[in-house]
């Protein structure tokens, strides 16, 4: 996802996105995988559309997830403080980032 054309990459975050808004299941599943690095990197991508897709992505897994395991996972990958610069940077992900919290 680090070396792909931005259009992919764009694309492959609303896939990740959608994935996680499917079922708790799915969510943790995304959760638990070495792509939340690439995630979490993305949430703090320059473009806009990026940061946009990587919020929604995160959003959506912190809505569907309630396994204490799996949320003790993300709060070790500082998914907060991702939630909060997204708060903190941009209105439209921001808002985003809001309906999470």
């Amino acid at each position: 996802m680090t070396y792909c054309q931005k259009t992919t990459r764009k694309e492959a975050l609303w896939l990740l996105s959608n994935i996680s808004a499917n079922s708790e299941e799915d969510a943790a599943a995304v959760a638990k995988h070495d792509l939340m690095h690439n995630l979490i990197y993305s949430c703090r991508d320059n473009a806009f559309e990026m940061r946009k897709e990587a919020t929604w992505t995160v959003s959506n897994i912190l809505y569907r997830v309630s396994d204490q395991a799996v949320i003790d996972h993300l709060v070790s990958l500082d998914i907060v403080n991702v939630i909060v610069e997204r708060l903190q940077r941009d209105a439209d992900s921001g808002s985003i980032a809001s309906l999470t919290l």
